[in-house]
């Protein structure tokens, strides 16, 4: 799937879906939500992120890992 929109920082998801920036962290630090590292940076996809979450709800997981 083709998906030309720009990868954001961690604030701009947060904005983007309104969930917190510490909540977010935390998730990607499990590796429960799709990133990339560009330095000491996370960059995102929104729609890709918006996925993985939809996933963990289909299947009935918590929110809180």
């Amino acid at each position: 799937m083709r998906n030309d929109r720009p990868l954001v920082g961690i604030h701009g998801l947060a904005t983007e879906l309104g969930l917190s920036v510490a909540w977010l962290i935390r998730e990607a630090d499990a590796a429960r939500i799709p990133y990339l590292r560009a330095g000491h940076r996370r960059l995102f996809n929104p729609d890709a992120v918006r996925r993985a979450l939809g996933r963990r709800a289909a299947k009935g997981f918590p929110a809180e890992g």
